[in-house]
This record gives C-alpha cells, structure tokens and sequence, in this order.
C-alpha cells in the first residue's frame, strides 16, 4: 500500500498521520508475532490468535499516545484472556 492512497490532506491532518504510525506499528507486531501462537474460538466460532491481541492493543496505545482521549471500536474483547 502506497502512502499516496490515503491522499495528501489525510496524511497531513493529525488524525491521518496517527493512523499511519499506528498502521506501521501494528504491522511491525504481526510481523514478529509466531503464526502457531495459540488460538482462541470466539463465540461466534472464528477464531482470535495472539497476534489479534497483540495488533489491536499496540494500534490503540499509539492512538491514544498521538490523540488523546478517544473512543476505539475494535474487535477482540480482552476479556476472554482473563480465564473464566
């Protein structure tokens, strides 16, 4: 993917230069994340791997980090790490 998809006036608003940092970041985890690290079924039997974490939590701290406060809508609920 090309920086230039996103357009000139999306990479120079905050928002749109948080969004890339983030993107290359989470990239940067899923690289190094093992492809047979354990798995998870969610409820609707798909299945959530360690690297869905792993992504999903370095995406929203860089986020947070280059925003501030804001409200995240993800997929993968870190509940089910906690155990039953």
């Amino acid at each position: 993917m090309k920086n230039e998809s996103f357009g000139p006036d999306f990479l120079a608003a905050p928002e749109g230069a948080a969004a890339l940092k983030a993107l290359r970041a989470g990239a940067e985890v899923a690289r190094w994340v093992r492809a047979d690290a354990p798995r998870q079924t969610k409820h609707d039997r798909s299945p959530v791997t360690v690297a869905d974490f792993a992504v999903q939590a370095v995406v929203a701290q860089h986020l947070a980090e280059s925003l501030g406060a804001i409200q995240l809508v993800a997929e993968e609920d870190s509940r089910s790490l906690r155990g039953p």
